[in-house]
């Protein structure tokens, strides 16, 4: 699903090197955590998932897509497989609940022979906000406003989610609630990648979870402690 093969990544205009020979890969259907400390590049990876940045050399594919040679005119189709939900939520605040998840459908006209409507239901009630959908997010509390990026992230059926430091601003129980959300969508079929800077919640994920660390621009496997 997923394959980064000796990636080497540096800011523009910068010489530090974030991503330094990094490699490494998840399969279709894989639960995969990315640990490391801030700044050393987590969210760099996801960029580059996005197409936000390019590798400087290395090849990343996310079949059937090779991202390091994708076409300009391709990447909007790529972006339609995968889905992303980020630490700041992105959510419109002119938008309300349904109106912020149904945005999604329309930027990527993702639409069933049912109504838009019944879509939009059944994502939000896939995260347990159905009754919040004509609330504005600014009435909702934190972890309300996660699980509603969530829901936008997972009306399109993304094949992939990429979570990027998805719980950081969450308390403990918020938190948990939302790895276990995701671990749902993961037992549905869906190929899942968060990043973390703490193993303070490994316990929450699946037991078939695969974890990796990020340091000094390498990517290694490694087994939690718990």
């Amino acid at each position: 699903m997923i394959s980064f093969r000796n990636v080497y990544y540096t800011y523009p205009d910068s010489k530090k090197q974030i991503l330094n020979d990094a490699s490494f890969s998840i399969a279709k259907g894989d639960f995969a955590v990315i640990k490391g400390m801030t700044g050393t590049g987590k969210s760099t990876i996801l960029h580059l998932l996005t197409c936000e940045a390019t590798p400087v050399k290395g090849e990343i594919t996310v079949s059937p897509f090779n991202l390091s040679e994708i076409k300009r005119r391709n990447i909007a189709q790529y972006r339609r497989t995968i889905g992303c939900v980020f630490q700041d939520f992105k959510l419109l605040e002119e938008k309300t609940v349904a109106e912020n998840v149904a945005f999604a459908l329309q930027v990527q006209r993702k639409y069933k022979s049912g109504p838009l409507a019944k879509q939009v239901t059944e994502a939000l009630e896939r995260v347990g906000m159905a009754d919040e959908r004509k609330q504005f997010p600014r009435e909702l509390s934190e972890g309300g406003r996660q699980r509603v990026a969530i829901a936008r992230a997972l009306v399109t059926e993304p094949h992939l989610l990429l979570a990027d430091g998805a719980t950081a601003q969450l308390d403990d129980e918020t938190a948990i609630g939302i790895f276990e959300l995701l671990a749902a969508e993961h037992i549905r079929g869906m190929t899942i990648l968060l990043t973390t800077t703490t193993e303070h919640f490994f316990q929450s994920f699946p037991r078939s979870a695969k974890y990796f660390e990020l340091c000094e621009g390498k990517v290694d496997s490694f087994f939690p402690s718990f």
